[in-house]
């Protein structure tokens, strides 16, 4: 149901240009929508997706709650059509509902859903609606009592402190306050996500069937929503930002992270071809900075090095139950965000790797050397 046997077909459709929203091969390819996969599992019975597009969301989605039934909701009629022909076409095994709508009016969405997603953007930033709190009180109401909401934050995290966030999250974090007890954040490779519910989430087991690396993808997610980086809400601003804006703000995140970096040229040292996990730790060395920071800084700037995303997950793995042991919480997410940009770079892990990367998970798992516990509750 997941996989297409078409590849020809798809081909076609990636030459349309809704490559960016389907790989007929893998679930999962190190893009934001990975993120869907995220709160699934057994209880997740109803789902709406409000600003849905191509329907990037549905594979991810279904290979964590199987039994789910979706529905998409987007103002763009042109936009869901390609999602129902592509899908239709490649998974006629996927099942889901799309409405044409205006995501601001919920008295068309008459019943109540275990998860909301909302991923609304329009040319100038962030959907006008999103800007207004008491929208997020109207979709509270429309959550079941254990109901999970959750907000594409869309920003490149250049912190993985629960304490430092963008004027995004942080406006996210103060409505979400209003109506849910927990809102946590799990930054990934280009955005962050924020998620809001009444009750501390729990990682779920999934039973849909998936191959070896899409496998590893989500039991790593799960790991991930074991160790979230919660947030209370502050001084929240009063309006969220424009694209231009946030360009900004993270330009100044990155400057004041890295003040003696010269990124154009470690950009440039990055992505050359050779470049080993030895390579990696010579320049972290030369920086004198925490290693595993540049993953997310590479997997931001680096655009097709296959060599570039194997030498840091290689190292990663090698050095990676140190890195655990030494931050837990930091260290799932900086796993998760490279894992990513290996999945959209070469789409594909030889077998030593996603040997090594399940050994590594395992290792966290069990909490590692001190044998810390996960914070999740059933």
């Amino acid at each position: 149901m997941l996989y297409s046997k078409y590849s020809q077909r798809y081909s076609k459709d990636k030459a349309n240009g809704t490559d960016s929203s389907l790989d007929t091969g893998h679930v999962f390819t190190g893009e934001y929508w990975d993120d869907f996969a995220l709160l699934g599992g057994p209880h997740i019975k109803r789902v709406l997706v409000l600003g849905a597009g191509y329907g990037a969301c549905l594979r991810p989605l279904l290979a964590a709650s199987p039994q789910a039934r979706i529905t998409l909701v987007d103002c763009d009629a042109a936009a869901l059509t390609t999602a129902e022909t592509i899908h239709h076409r490649h998974f006629p095994g996927l099942r889901f509902e799309s409405r044409v709508a205006d995501a601001s009016d919920l008295s068309s969405l008459p019943q109540t859903y275990d998860l909301i997603w909302i991923d609304l953007f329009d040319n100038e930033g962030y959907a006008d609606c999103l800007q207004h709190p008491d929208f997020y009180s109207r979709l509270a109401h429309k959550l079941t009592p254990k109901g999970v909401m959750a907000v594409n934050a869309f920003t490149v995290p250049t912190s993985l402190s629960a304490q430092k966030l963008s004027r995004s999250e942080a406006f996210f974090a103060g409505v979400f306050g209003n109506s849910f007890s927990y809102v946590a954040r799990f930054p990934y490779r280009r955005n962050v996500t924020v998620v809001a519910s009444r009750f501390p989430l729990c990682a779920a087991e999934s039973s849909a069937a998936l191959r070896p690396l899409d496998a590893l993808v989500q039991r790593l997610a799960r790991l991930r929503l074991c160790y979230p980086l919660n947030v209370t809400a502050g001084e929240s601003p009063l309006r969220l930002p424009s694209f231009a804006e946030i360009g900004t703000e993270m330009g100044d995140g990155w400057d004041s992270l890295l003040p003696v970096i010269d990124v154009d040229s470690l950009s440039q040292r990055l992505m050359a071809n050779d470049l080993s996990a030895a390579g990696l730790e010579k320049i972290a060395a030369e920086l004198g900075e925490e290693l595993p920071l540049l993953a997310v800084l590479a997997g931001s700037l680096s655009s097709g090095s296959d060599a570039l995303a194997h030498a840091y997950c290689q190292l990663l793995l090698a050095r990676g139950r140190e890195w655990f042991d030494a931050d837990p919480e930091r260290f799932v997410h900086y796993l998760f965000t490279q894992w990513g940009a290996l999945q959209a770079r070469s789409r594909a892990a030889t077998p030593g790797l996603l040997e090594a990367g399940l050994r590594l998970i395992e290792y966290c798992e069990s909490g590692g050397r001190y044998g810390r516990q996960a914070v999740c509750s059933s």
